[in-house]
């Protein structure tokens, strides 16, 4: 039992179920696939690197702020093939890595001093063609690794769907209501992951790049534009590739510390 929720007795799913499913997007693979779209700044983002929001022209950002280019990390074979990855490390598809080498190439002469990732063979594949633009060093980090999936990891989405029924609709509904057989939960990861993020930018100067599998990569868009995890998989399908972000240090903090109140 997580979170003080009892698993769901419906005979075979060894999933945990708790609350109320929540409207969401479909949580399809198809959400999964790489995109190259263009990239953009959102959330008050900088326009000029070292400047904070609003600040006035020669006036230096507070080392409080700090810019983030925020990257999902390529898609793999097993995403093409309608498999939940999870935590395991898979290198790109050649559509990954032609993907991300579509996105990265508008960040080109940005500046960009660390790129942060997970430990896996794709996220660090993608973090150094982002690196390999900017001039910046790529730092792997274990606690940016994927939400882990468990049992469901490896199995494609149809036979999840068919061991596993109801928590897997339910799933696809709102995935913070439901941890997979052995996997983790999104409260759970979204403290390891955002906790992660904030120790690796601690001492960081100037920009910086992470790149994320995409359910880590949508939670941790969700905590920068404040949307509840509960909407995670809204943040995974309408993501960018690449897009910048302004954060403040303290409340990525603060959001680590409030996802562990919740795990």
């Amino acid at each position: 039992m997580r979170n003080g929720v009892r698993p769901e007795s419906n005979g075979n799913t060894g999933a945990i179920v708790g609350g109320q499913p929540a409207r969401g997007a479909d949580a399809t693979l198809s959400g999964l696939e790489p995109r190259t779209r263009q990239c953009r700044c959102v959330a008050g983002a900088e326009q000029r690197p070292g400047y904070a929001a609003g600040a006035r022209r020669g006036h230096m950002a507070k080392s409080t702020d700090i810019r983030l280019l925020l990257v999902r990390t390529g898609a793999t074979e097993w995403e093409a093939a309608g498999r939940l990855c999870g935590t395991c490390d898979l290198p790109l598809s050649a559509e990954g890595r032609q993907a991300v080498k579509e996105s990265v190439a508008g960040v080109e002469g940005e500046a960009v001093s660390l790129v942060l990732c997970g430990p896996d063979e794709a996220s660090v594949a993608t973090a150094k063609a982002l690196a390999d633009r900017t001039g910046a060093k790529v730092r792997e980090l274990d606690d940016l690794a994927e939400v882990g999936l468990g049992l469901w990891e490896g199995m494609l989405a149809s036979e999840v769907e068919e061991k596993y029924p109801t928590s897997y609709r339910q799933w696809k509904d709102d995935a913070a209501s439901v941890t997979p057989p052995e996997g983790e939960s999104l409260a759970e990861a979204e403290e390891r992951i955002i906790g992660a993020l904030s120790r690796g930018l601690a001492k960081s100067k100037g920009a910086a790049g992470v790149v994320l599998r995409p359910m880590a990569h949508a939670l941790v868009r969700g905590t920068l534009l404040k949307v509840p995890a509960s909407r995670l998989w809204a943040m995974v399908d309408e993501a960018p590739a690449v897009e910048w972000h302004s954060a403040r240090r303290d409340e990525l903090k603060a959001g680590g510390e409030r996802a562990r109140a919740e795990s």
